[in-house]
């Protein structure tokens, strides 16, 4: 299943979300399908400052799209997301690659140009099945 802020449930009615930086001053419940089939969220564009805390427990997530927002840090649960395949969080304001992300052992892509980097750090190196590194 693929996801995105502010679109509707699969029972037609409108999720209440008019944007992901509603989500993290969300205080209800949010309704982001069933864990187990969301595989792909895309929250681009969106001035995210940072990751919001309900991603951490979509474990079987494969596909993660962040680009375009001004998130300068990935969070210290994001190397749980085991199952992730595919990283885009090009023109950000990243400036390390989080500790963790090459125990990520099914990442095969990882887009991370247009962001504040010095370097990529040696460890990238044990991400083994990593295919695209851009």
């Amino acid at each position: 299943g693929q996801v995105g802020v502010g679109g509707t449930s699969p029972h037609g009615s409108r999720a209440g979300i008019g944007s992901v930086h509603d989500v993290t001053a969300c205080n209800g419940p949010l309704y982001m399908g069933p864990p187990i089939t969301l595989m792909t969220i895309t929250l681009s564009e969106n001035q995210l400052v940072t990751l919001p805390e309900p991603l951490r427990m979509l474990t079987n997530l494969t596909n993660l799209e962040i680009n375009g927002n001004s998130i300068s840090e990935l969070p210290p649960w994001f190397s749980k997301l085991r199952c992730l395949v595919s990283l885009s969080a090009t023109n950000n304001l990243l400036v390390t690659v989080p500790e963790g992300l090459e125990e990520c052992h099914k990442l095969t892509k990882l887009l991370l140009s247009g962001n504040r980097f010095c370097d990529v750090p040696l460890r990238l190196c044990k991400a083994t099945n990593l295919t695209t590194l851009r």
